[in-house]
């Protein structure tokens, strides 16, 4: 018997080791928001942002800015340095993240676009209020050729909190599987 709760010990501790680090790199998802100070545009949507403060994925609804209506726009993950829109606007950006103000660790800051990749939100860090957004393309005030408008204001990021049912979910499950373990050493067990 104590020779199985060794061999069960030295398991678990394996196993330990081996979801520790995948563990401590998942990827966090938050909740941003842009308010720009005065008039100007107004954002909102989620990042998906990995353990070594890159994002990965990205999303957000703008509004304002001179858009007609809110349209969505998605994170560039990917491309080349500058991105240039088809109006000759072009963005340094990149994909660096903090989970502590200013969340854009950057001067180039993150850049979306539209569904038609004829328009961009670049906000980043800078200006008087700490960040400023970039936003050019078709349609867009001073959206001409290599053109566009800057506004400044907060940019946010909040991380999306975990169910509050989950970890007792999960301890609910490691319960089960313990005594289904132990009835099953019962059973193996010589009487």
């Amino acid at each position: 018997m104590k020779m199985q709760m060794k061999t069960m010990l030295l398991g678990l501790a394996y196993l330990a080791l081996l979801g520790g680090p995948t563990i401590a790199a998942a990827n966090t998802i938050y909740d941003w928001t842009w308010t720009t100070t005065g008039a100007g545009p107004a954002a909102a949507g989620t990042l998906d942002v990995n353990g070594s403060g890159q994002a990965v994925s990205g999303s957000g609804l703008v509004s304002g800015g001179g858009l007609l209506s809110p349209e969505s726009f998605t994170l560039l993950t990917s491309g080349a340095q500058p991105y240039y829109l088809p109006n000759g606007s072009g963005f340094n950006w990149d994909t660096s993240v903090s989970a502590s103000s200013p969340y854009l660790t950057s001067t180039n800051g993150i850049l979306f676009l539209n569904g038609a990749h004829d328009q961009g939100f670049n906000p980043y860090s800078g200006g008087t209020s700490g960040w400023t957004v970039f936003m050019s393309g078709n349609g867009l005030p001073n959206g001409g050729t290599d053109g566009g408008t800057l506004y400044d204001g907060r940019f946010t990021l909040k991380p999306v909190p975990l169910p509050a049912a989950l970890p007792l979910v999960l301890s609910g499950l490691a319960a089960l599987g313990a005594i289904g373990r132990r009835r099953k050493l019962a059973k193996l067990a010589p009487a």
